[in-house]
């Protein structure tokens, strides 16, 4: 081929790399080779064929034609002008690499296939800051599991505070022991309740056939225990004005603690609940009554309760509304309370459940005891 038809060819390809950075360039490379090859040089093009920089974007390809055409111009006499040109358009295709990652990114369908295909890789799903997900909280639990939890701020549904701690790993255990104060008061006019015997009890010694401690209330209803780390034990309370009580430590103790007043009932209030939560208390079963705490420690309203294996057909729960115990509504108050009558005797798993979005946030494991009260709290992340 003439010198003067190689350039005229080589400035046609040049033309066209610079006018079609994407469907040509193959086209174009192929008429730069062609004329490289016919001048002698096709064994080095084999060779020397490189990635071009930043090219990668979800399999596009941009080949380099430097290397080559630097031979080419060495060897046959490329003019300083093509290789100007060559230079530019290596310029244009790193800018037009890079322009294609940024509409990739920009686009949610591509990008979306991409987080699915590159998962395991970290990759996380953005929100388009323009959508609408929601006007109120409950269009977030209309939306499914995934939303389970979230409130709905600035029409986007996001992870509520008050929940956020659900699934969370448990915390590191400490080492050494730990003091506990309780505060006991009677239910009808929280006035203190001093005398009350307390026996301090392991979690599997069902009667308390061996306490660990043993103290009595002061006149103020107070009493401290000393209890190992991670302790998730009861507290056995007996006293002539009373209904004997557990009251279980949940969660485990991992620090010195001042506890929330318990409020005791007698025989005969504990009667008066089950009676005006609509049933009767059996003499041979037992009554759980139980507070939720959300996440930041507080009373949680919209719970409820479930046993877990087969229900006996006696039991029934109840739940405060308006200070009143009553079974005609399905989930706690403001003030997080509410309780199971008459529960048989022995372990009982009580879960609690987050409504509408039916998202369960706790559960523990209760003995129960004929005649007998049973306190304690459920905890967010409690599993």
């Amino acid at each position: 081929m003439p010198r003067l038809d190689q350039q005229a060819s080589l400035e046609r390809g040049h033309l066209r790399l610079e006018r079609a950075a994407d469907a040509d360039v193959k086209s174009a490379e192929n008429e730069i080779e062609s004329v490289i090859r016919v001048s002698g040089d096709a064994d080095g093009i084999l060779k020397r064929r490189v990635r071009f920089p930043g090219a990668g974007v979800i399999g596009m390809s941009r080949w380099g034609f430097n290397d080559r055409i630097e031979r080419a111009g060495g060897d046959h006499g490329l003019n300083e002008q093509s290789v100007q040109r060559v230079e530019r358009l290596k310029s244009k295709m790193a800018i037009s690499g890079r322009q294609e990652r940024d509409s990739m990114r920009r686009q949610p369908r591509f990008f979306l296939i991409f987080c699915l295909l590159t998962a395991l890789f970290g990759c996380s799903l953005r929100v388009d800051a323009n959508r609408v997900q929601c006007n109120q909280d409950s269009d977030c639990a209309k939306r499914g599991p995934a939303f389970a939890g979230s409130v709905c701020q600035a029409n986007v549904c996001t992870s509520d505070p008050k929940w956020s701690c659900v699934g969370d790993p448990p915390p590191t255990i400490p080492t050494g022991t730990f003091r506990v104060t309780l505060h006991v008061q009677d239910v009808v006019g929280s006035a203190p309740l001093p005398g009350v015997t307390a026996q301090l009890c392991r979690k599997l010694d069902l009667t308390c056939e061996k306490p660990l401690a043993k103290t009595v209330s002061d006149d103020k209803g107070t009493f401290t225990m000393v209890v190992d780390s991670n302790f998730d034990g009861y507290v056995q309370m007996t006293e002539p004005s009373i209904a004997p009580s557990l009251y279980f430590f949940n969660p485990p103790v991992l620090a010195d603690q001042d506890l929330r007043p318990i409020s005791l009932a007698s025989p005969l209030t504990a009667a008066g609940i089950a009676f005006q939560a609509g049933g009767t208390l059996l003499a041979d079963h037992g009554i759980m009554l139980l507070t939720t705490g959300d996440c930041l420690s507080q009373p949680a309203a919209n719970i409820s309760y479930s046993v877990g294996g087969t229900r006996d057909p006696a039991t029934f729960i109840f739940y405060l509304v308006a200070g009143l115990p009553t079974s005609d509504t399905t989930s706690t108050d403001s003030t997080g309370y509410g309780g199971l009558v008459n529960l048989p005797p022995g372990v009982s798993t009580i879960t609690a459940v987050l409504n509408p979005e039916q998202r369960k946030v706790g559960t523990i494991s209760l003995l129960v005891r004929a005649g007998f009260v049973t306190y304690s709290h459920i905890y967010a992340g409690a599993m």
